[in-house]
């Protein structure tokens, strides 16, 4: 039975209904669309249409809000249909053995339509849960509880009369068909003390107990009516009673229909609320070793109907307070979410969802729902958690691969708390974490997301007022809604419209200096970096970082799940790279170095998987410096191609690289070889400790064959591969490993510090190293500086290095540029 389902919902089905069809009631018939008619009712018939389509399904839904039950009528409803309702109502019926088939084939709570007394108690106690009654005694609703079989008829005669046992008290219900003449009514049971006729004021009636039995001496009832025969003992005591109950675990659409039904409800109770909303925005670039954190915090206004407008009041950038009407442009950071799943019953599904079981997730039971797409290139996923109690939706998890804008695959983990509405609970988001696999300009990243939403105000009086401050203000503004996240902006009317154009370009100036004991003079940097997310207004990916000394662009194509890449470098001033051995400077082998790079490249994205293939073509060309030996034998300046295969992903917080390279030059005399290999696998993982705070645990493994001091993954300032506190170019590892931990802390909210120590065990052949420790201890600031800057301080010294020990030092200014 749905019994208990049905009693753990807000909806309960009285015991006698007063039928409206007949008469006076609380009850309505709906008439034309369900979703039009209006609330006020006690509860609502249902007559089921010729062919129920998904707009009378989709009313359903709509005046189940109202909170009232829903009894069809006219027949037995369609299977899509009856997790909507909260009973059938069978007309017709005959005897209990018919209305409990009827019952078991539903599944549904019956409501038996009866004409009198006898045809009450007969279907009450044959396993209806109501029963439909024109103009029905006002007693019967409490006196007809908890009707159950009686295991003998009372008899008129050699008539039998309906009959039941109430289970509150073991009570005898007799019912007493219309025209009943009036007699002696027989009973099988001696256990009797006295009799009264419902109705008719509770009046008593004259009782005669005997050997084995009772009589009890009816008047005429043209009617009908019901009598109850009550035990000894009433009112001085109570019956023991053992209950033994069973739990059926319900099918899923009974738990996706009660909780669009509970959804709808809430829906029409809470139209608008308030709340501060917080948002950590992390992101990860592999290419560059580093992440990026913004933080932005504010009011939040939600209406439905229109979205939930975020007020961006406060913000820090990485880790350290900022100014929001400065923070840059970053279209990367507004991932499109997961396509939420219609958790609903629908007449053409294009999800399938299976029931996982019982589980309990923040402190309440729930029903574990999962979900997938049946169809499309999207693959699309996830689990719901349902409250047993109130069918509110607790957790909700997406997964998504497969995408075809720049976000490739995203995974996304959304928790509601309950909140009270008078007498009413309503489920309101608290946290939602999420991780995206991101394709930007030809590479993988990672963005990682922490929204926290706090102090709820539910349909406070002073909503419009706030909101119309807030639309007046100078803050930046975005409305999330269903058609997705855009900025708002000023009207010039003192209101705000979303923007017509998102977001799609960033630039940033660079500006610092470098001081390393591996290089032969401070090395100066800077330059303009360019992001547009929709180049040229066709959806392609462009990056230019104009450094005039060195100049990198990157262009991407998307179609698809598939993209098209394309990248160059070029280096106008070659750069004197000094040898060393055994961590000492190789006298005589310094050499100047000029490269240049042209590449293509594909990649797709397979599941939260994103596979790309590169191919290099480099241009290397060498030359003498004032310390170059005379006998030393320059490289031979040459082509070189490398073709390179690589895999990125990224799951809770963690991102997983690797990537194997082969390469060939055209021409080489010197050490190594013409043809070389390379592999590299890492694997970083950032947890927020708290506001403003970030632990990071990362580790690498790189490696090859025939590598030399141009291909080896060299720890240095100008390589892939950076270490805190080694100085550049002291070892050309065959083999390297590193582990990497580091802690952020804010200081105050102008100042963020962080200390992270790197250690690695190389293998370099060259020097005769065998898993030799290499590792360095480093610290950096973070604060605000002059003209809207963004500074970072980074100080590194070695713990174990070969050779000299000296003090590494990076000085970075970023400042975000407007559009």
């Amino acid at each position: 039975m749905l019994s208990w389902l049905l009693a753990a919902s807000a909806v309960v089905l009285p015991v006698v209904i007063p039928d409206p069809r007949g008469g006076p009631s609380e009850w309505v018939v709906v008439k034309g669309s369900p979703g039009t008619q209006p609330c006020g009712a006690a509860g609502y018939l249902l007559p089921l249409p010729a062919k129920v389509d998904q707009a009378w399904l989709d009313g359903i839904v709509a005046l189940s809000a109202c909170g009232a039950p829903l009894l069809a009528t006219g027949g037995e409803p369609p299977a899509a249909v009856r997790p909507y309702l909260d009973g059938v109502v069978v007309e017709g019926w005959e005897g209990g053995a018919l209305l409990e088939f009827r019952r078991a084939a539903l599944g549904l709570p019956l409501v038996a339509a009866a004409g009198d007394g006898a045809g009450v108690v007969e279907a009450l106690a044959a396993g209806a849960r109501a029963v439909l009654v024109v103009r029905p005694r006002q007693e019967w609703e409490v006196e007809l509880e908890e009707l159950l079989p009686a295991p003998r008829s009372a008899m008129f005669g050699s008539r039998p009369l309906p009959t039941g046992l109430r289970g509150r008290d073991l009570a005898i219900v007799v019912g007493l068909p219309a025209g009943f003449g009036g007699g002696p009514v027989e009973l099988g049971d001696d256990w009797v003390a006295d009799a009264l006729l419902l109705g008719e004021g509770g009046s008593e009636l004259a009782l005669t107990r005997r050997r084995g039995g009772a009589i009890v001496e009816v008047p005429a009832l043209p009617g009908g009516g019901i009598a109850v025969v009550r035990r000894p003992g009433e009112g001085s005591g109570e019956l023991e009673a053992v209950t033994v109950t069973g739990q059926r675990l319900p099918e899923v659409a009974e738990v996706l229909a009660r909780h669009q039904r509970a959804a709808a409800r809430q829906q029409r109770l809470l139209s608008r609320w308030t709340a501060t909303q917080r948002l950590l925005l992390r992101v990860r670039v592999g290419e560059l070793g580093r992440s990026f954190e913004l933080e932005m915090e504010g009011p939040l206004f939600v209406e439905g109907g229109v979205g939930a407008d975020w007020e961006i009041a406060r913000a820090w950038l990485g880790g350290v307070v900022w100014p929001p009407d400065r923070l840059p442009d970053l279209p990367l950071l507004e991932a499109r979410r997961p396509q939420v799943p219609p958790l609903a019953v629908r007449l053409q599904p294009g999800w399938s969802y299976a029931f996982l079981g019982l589980e309990e997730r923040q402190g309440r039971d729930c029903y574990l729902l999962g979900f997938s797409t049946t169809s499309g290139a999207e693959a699309r996923s996830g689990e719901a958690c349902i409250d047993r109690l109130t069918f509110g939706l607790v957790e909700l998890t997406e997964r998504a691969g497969g995408l075809a804008g720049e976000v490739r695959a995203t995974t996304q983990t959304t928790v509601n708390a309950p909140l009270s509405l008078g007498q009413e609970v309503v489920w309101l988001p608290v946290r939602a974490v999420a991780d995206d696999l991101v394709a930007a300009f030809g590479a993988g990243t990672s963005v990682h997301r922490e929204l926290t939403v706090s102090q709820h105000h539910l349909d406070p009086p002073w909503f419009d007022q706030a909101r119309a401050a807030a639309y007046g203000g100078k803050r930046r503004m975005v409305r999330d809604s269903p058609a997705g996240v855009v900025r708002l902006v000023p009207d010039g009317r003192g209101g705000r419209m979303p923007e017509s154009g998102a977001a799609v370009r960033m630039r940033l100036l660079l500006a610092g200096v470098a001081v390393d004991p591996g290089l032969e003079t401070p090395l100066p940097f800077g330059g303009l970096q360019i992001a547009d997310f929709d180049f040229r207004g066709r959806g392609e990916q462009f990056r230019l970082f104009a450094a005039g000394v060195v100049n990198d662009l990157a262009w991407a194509r998307r179609r698809g799940p598939g993209e098209l890449t394309f990248g160059a470098f070029t280096q106008l001033l070659p750069f004197a790279t000094p040898a060393y051995l055994g961590g000492e400077k190789v006298p005589g082998e310094e050499i100047k170095v000029q490269r240049q790079r042209l590449g293509v490249g594909v990649a797709r994205a397979i599941g939260r998987t994103r596979l790309s293939l590169d191919l290099d073509l480099y241009r290397w060309d060498f030359g003498r410096t004032e310390d170059t030996a005379g006998d030393f034998a320059l490289p031979p300046d040459t082509w070189e191609g490398v073709l390179r295969g690589g895999a990125h992903t990224t799951l809770s917080g963690t991102s997983l690289s690797a990537s194997w390279e082969v390469g060939q030059r055209a021409r080489w005399t010197a050490e190594g070889a013409r043809r070389w290999q390379r592999y590299h696998a890492g694997v970083t993982h950032e947890l927020t400790l708290g506001l403003l705070a970030r632990l990071t645990l990362a580790g690498e493994l790189w490696g090859g064959q025939d590598l030399d001091r141009f291909s080896a993954p060299t720890p240095g300032r100008l390589g892939p591969l950076r270490l805190r506190g080694v100085p550049s170019g002291r070892v050309t590892p065959d083999r390297l490993g590193v582990a990497r931990v580091a802690l952020a802390l804010p200081i105050n909210p102008q100042l963020r510090g962080e200390v992270g120590v790197d250690a690695g065990w190389v293998r370099e052949e060259r020097s005769g190293y065998r898993a030799r420790p290499l590792a360095g201890v480093g610290a950096s600031a973070t604060l605000p500086g002059p003209w809207s800057t963004l500074v970072e301080l980074s100080l590194g010294y070695p713990l174990t290095v070969p050779g000299k020990h000296g003090l590494t030092a990076e000085l970075l200014l970023l400042r975000p540029l407007g559009k």
